[in-house]
């Protein structure tokens, strides 16, 4: 960031700046220029669109972060979370008030139908959101957390099964089922899998509208992502970049696919671009509170997953450079505090109530991460004063065309030959990895073509071309902070998943950072295109060229994605736990099922845990052993006489059992929609999976 000591300036003032800045020697790289096109912003200005988003942004972040502390203090409740949401809105409002005056605010008007046009593509294709009420992965283990914040007031909760002196089968070691862990098996304190951020947010939605509303939470954050993202583009690239990012965004199918899909990654996503845009805004205004806003924004991330302690540690690494050079003003002293603030509160979660996750993902331990912060800190304090010829001198380098071109070139040149090496990767041979303790096929080898299905080789093409678009033009800073954490995270998670080697949930990892930025960069690329002018070129060679090519990339989105619309992944899983809860007429019931007789969609696996989390039903897995069913089933009639007790099987019936009277309450048959899974094509279409199972009322005599 420029050193300066205002916070903000008239238009008369901005544009004088130039010329200060020459004298100083900053001129070029420190100096922002406004993007290219007829209807470009003044930099001086913020518009009413901008504003809108960056406050829908800050709404949304604040009610997450305001609801997961009073969950973490066992105090959640709807009107709490009003309450603090109204207290951390004000406390912003009045930080706005002492960040200096704020700039001009402008209309902007074809920015503002931009916006509008993408916005309706983006809730078209996003809503409705999946009704994924199934215990079987990650989306029914936050919608379920949701639940249970609403309905307990707190992230951890009391298992009264646990708790009492009953026999409990476990799914697997230290968790009664997939993804609900036990932190204390002694008191049946049970603290979900997770980082709770996301779960927090669903929890306001649960209180407000149950499980309908928390379906529809994260096409809502996908839309305002959408709608960040073109802002970004706007003020980087002008109106046609702007238009580009928000018909791409809007349509791309793992965009699409996540939006739909109730886990964290578009949550994710929202926050990055939220503190993308406040950073900008700061950086090209010189408004404080934008800045303060991104440093709060990039610690949500590592609230609300594991990866954003990446985005911590590039953020403090980048203040501290800036320091050394020299260009560290006191917009990056409201940036730290925001990002101390909330990153402190992220480094309780990771390292308090979260931290089986934490290890579970490979994170550096505690003493590792404040080692590296200290490292970046006092580095950066001991070697300001040392280099302060260093300073002049990247100064100097910084703001010479010759050697931004020279850097330029060796940035793209870096980025084809990695392409290239991502192509030929394949040849090296298959790829391996240790997936839930088995050897399988990665096939990591292979990124780049996975990622060829849902961008296509053109769509790749362009984002070499947008590189090219930020590199090879006068540097500014402000293309910098989202080209910077894309072009190093999108190596890192194409080199290896780390997740399933299963698409569509290989393509998870992406969503967050990598693919605003890869979608970013297509845009600016082909912003070039069609600002491409030459004399040997026709007039409309460039704008016809480009056209061309959003068109296409458009159309194949749209193929791609428009299935997902009337996709529902798992819906109606939630009216078979509601009518198999329904069994206990209006009174709880105990429910114990068979153990999965078969892999990932078994009746237990699916039904179990929302049976209990959803619908507030007591839920237990029966023991393998046959020869310990009567001793156990009888514990639960015994421990719960004022309860009707029901076995629930897949294959075959309940077993004789002395002193046990067995009836069919209900039988259950239907089919449930999934999307199909693949390592080999890209997955298009959905599939029907049966369930069929019985329940059965159990009473002694």
């Amino acid at each position: 960031m420029e050193a300066t000591s205002r916070s903000a300036a008239p238009a008369s003032q901005a544009r004088a700046e130039p010329a200060a800045s020459q004298e100083r020697g900053v001129r070029g790289f420190w100096t922002e220029r406004p993007a290219p096109g007829q209807y470009a912003l003044e930099l001086d200005t913020v518009t009413v669109g901008e504003l809108a988003v960056l406050l829908g942004t800050v709404l949304v972040a604040v009610l997450a972060v305001s609801s997961l502390a009073l969950a973490y203090l066992h105090h959640y409740t709807l009107l709490n979370a009003a309450l603090a949401t109204t207290g951390g809105l004000l406390v912003l409002a009045a930080l706005a008030w002492f960040a200096g005056r704020p700039p001009r605010v402008v209309l902007d008007p074809a920015g503002l139908a931009v916006l509008a046009v993408s916005g309706l593509l983006a809730l078209f294709m996003f809503l409705p959101g999946f009704h994924y009420a199934a215990g079987d992965r990650d989306p029914g283990g936050y919608m379920m957390t949701g639940s249970a914040i609403a309905s307990t007031g707190s992230v951890s909760f009391t298992d009264p099964v646990l708790a009492s002196d009953l026999p409990v089968q476990m799914q697997s070691p230290g968790a009664r089922f997939r993804g609900i862990w036990i932190a204390d098996a002694g008191t049946g304190r049970i603290v979900p899998q997770f980082y709770h951020l996301w779960s927090a947010l669903l929890a306001p939605a649960n209180s407000l509208h149950g499980f309908a509303g928390q379906s529809n939470v994260d096409p809502l954050v996908g839309v305002v992502a959408v709608l960040l993202l073109v802002c970004i583009a706007r003020r980087l690239g002008g109106l046609v970049a702007a238009g580009a990012a928000g018909l791409l965004m809007s349509t791309q199918m793992l965009q699409v696919w996540q939006a739909k899909y109730p886990s964290a990654e578009v949550f994710t996503q929202m926050l990055y671009l939220g503190a993308v845009l406040g950073l900008i805004v700061a950086l090209q205004t010189r408004w404080r509170w934008p800045a303060f806003v991104a440093g709060a924004l990039v610690g949500a991330c590592w609230l609300a997953r594991p990866d954003g302690v990446l985005l911590v540690l590039l953020a403090v690494g980048a203040g501290a450079t800036l320091y050394v050079l020299r260009h560290f003003d006191a917009r990056g002293w409201w940036f730290a505090a925001g990002l101390a603030l909330v990153g402190s509160y992220a480094a309780y979660q990771a390292y308090g109530p979260a931290v089986a996750y934490t290890r579970g993902n490979a994170v550096p331990g505690l003493p590792r991460i404040a080692g590296l912060l200290a490292v970046c800190v006092g580095g950066a304090l001991v070697l300001r004063p040392l280099l302060g010829r260093l300073a002049t001198g990247v100064d100097a380098v910084a703001t010479s065309s010759t050697w931004q071109r020279r850097i330029g070139l060796g940035v793209v040149g870096l980025y084809l030959a990695l392409f290239a090496l991502a192509v030929i990767r394949p040849l090296f041979g298959a790829s391996y990895a240790d997936y839930l303790g088995r050897q399988i096929r990665s096939y990591d080898e292979r990124s780049i073509y996975w990622l060829s299905w849902f961008f296509t080789w053109p769509g790749l093409l362009l984002v070499l071309a947008g590189i090219g678009f930020v590199a090879l033009r006068r540097w500014t800073p402000a293309p910098w902070i989202i080209v910077v954490p894309t072009l190093l995270l999108l190596p890192l998670y194409a080199w290896h998943a780390r997740n399933s080697p299963f698409l569509m949930w290989w393509g998870r990892r992406y969503v967050p950072y990598a693919l605003p930025g890869m979608v970013l960069l297509m845009a600016l690329g082909l912003a070039g295109v069609w600002a491409l002018r030459h004399r040997w070129l026709p007039r409309l060679a460039g704008p016809v060229s480009a056209a061309v090519l959003a068109a296409f990339l458009l159309a194949v989105y749209l193929h791609q994605s428009l299935p997902l619309r009337q996709h529902d992944e798992w819906g109606g899983s939630y009216f078979v736990a509601r009518d198999v809860a329904a069994l206990g007429n209006g009174s709880q019931g105990v429910f114990l099922w068979q153990g999965d007789q078969y892999c990932c969609s078994a009746a237990p696996t699916l039904f179990g845990s929302p049976l209990w989390l959803e619908q507030g039903q007591v839920s237990v897995l029966l023991p393998a052993n046959p020869a310990a069913l009567p001793g156990y089933v009888t514990a639960y009639l015994r421990h719960f006489p004022d309860k009707p007790v029901f076995l629930v099987y897949e294959k075959g019936a309940p077993p004789p059992m002395r002193g046990l009277r067995v009836s069919v309450a209900r039988e259950f048959a239907g089919l449930l929609p999934r999307w199909g899974e693949s390592s080999i094509t890209r997955p298009a279409s959905g599939v029907q999976i049966p369930y069929h199972f019985t329940v059965y009322r159990v009473t002694t005599g």
